[in-house]
């Protein structure tokens, strides 16, 4: 336990205590005396009214007492918002610990507000759809991770890529972690690439924290590493025009796909994206057949040719 730590503890039991010892606080914090002699000072140049008797021990002041720790219900109810979310993408660990803050919070409420929070909790849900999501994490990856990261250690760690199919071993530098995409992913300055990586946490098969530390301060600003990280500068741009039964199907998840603007023509619904990879775009695209038309650029164009000569020789061969 940290001194911080330790010292609201020890606050929070004087409250709780008409007397205690020394003697007992050193043994229920697992410190000398001469540690506790420490704190109780540095509580009363806090400001904190600690009574002190010889042979007896330690007491409040009649009538101090720390302020209850109280929630209004859009607090609270923010607060069962994030816990849903976080069941359904934090890993097994961070679940409880969201459940047990949780109830903790339940606690100091007032009955009334009690009840509005288990109303509240039965009627909302983050529905996880069985396909293009991904599962709960069941591990404790992201709770390891989320210690590690304040330590400012050297990590190493195996790693599933899964563009390339291939496993690696890394010494990395974590940085920050961030969610995008539906995952949890780790920054981190890796030392085998010499470069910054982006490392998808469900794909990372093991890790240990080295005794080395690392100068957290030469990467400079973490969220203008962020920004680097997820938003590609090298963006490339193409028009598409969509029947409009096409278009109205795929407006939902166009923004994942890099959408930017649209506009109504006779023909149907063109569209502008920017995206990082033609090919990546042309993947979607094949889907819609006749539904779509690229219009620009040339190089779209092709990608989505080459992937039709790969299905008709395909499937023209199960029919031999």
């Amino acid at each position: 336990m940290n001194r911080l730590n330790r010292l609201t503890a020890l606050l929070l039991l004087l409250q709780t205590r008409r007397v205690v010892t020394s003697k007992q606080l050193a043994e229920r914090f697992s410190v000398s005396r001469r540690t506790v002699y420490r704190d109780i000072r540095v509580l009363e140049e806090a400001g904190v009214p600690i009574l002190s008797e010889a042979g007896i021990g330690y007491s409040l002041a009649h009538g101090y007492h720390l302020p209850p720790v109280m929630f209004t219900r859009e607090q609270a109810g923010a607060l069962i918002t994030g816990a849903k979310l976080m069941d359904l993408y934090g890993d097994a660990a961070t679940r409880e610990n969201c459940q047990a803050a949780l109830d903790k919070i339940r606690a100091v409420l007032e009955r009334p507000d009690q009840r509005y929070l288990e109303r509240l909790e039965d009627r909302m849900a983050i529905w996880r759809p069985s396909i293009g999501m991904p599962a709960r994490g069941d591990g404790r990856m992201l709770t390891r991770l989320q210690a590690i990261l304040g330590d400012h250690r050297v990590v190493s760690m195996t790693y599933h890529a899964g563009h390339k199919d291939e496993v690696t071993h890394r010494r990395v530098e974590p940085l920050v972690l961030c969610f995008y995409g539906a995952h949890w992913h780790l920054f981190a300055y890796c030392r085998l690439r010499s470069a910054y990586r982006d490392f998808r946490v469900d794909r990372i098969c093991n890790l240990t924290r080295a005794e080395e530390r690392f100068d957290a301060e030469r990467h400079g600003a973490i969220d203008q590493l962020v920004e680097r990280m997820v938003a590609p500068t090298d963006l490339k741009p193409a028009r598409i025009r969509f029947s409009k039964r096409a278009a109205d199907e795929i407006r939902e998840n166009r923004y994942y796909w890099g959408f930017v603007n649209e506009s109504i023509d006779p023909e149907g619904v063109e569209m502008q994206f920017l995206t990082p990879d033609y090919a990546y775009l042309a993947r979607w695209l094949v889907g819609l057949c006749d539904q779509v038309v690229v219009l620009a650029p040339l190089e779209l164009q092709e990608h989505l040719q080459r992937f039709a000569r790969r299905l008709y020789r395909h499937y023209l061969n199960f029919q031999r």
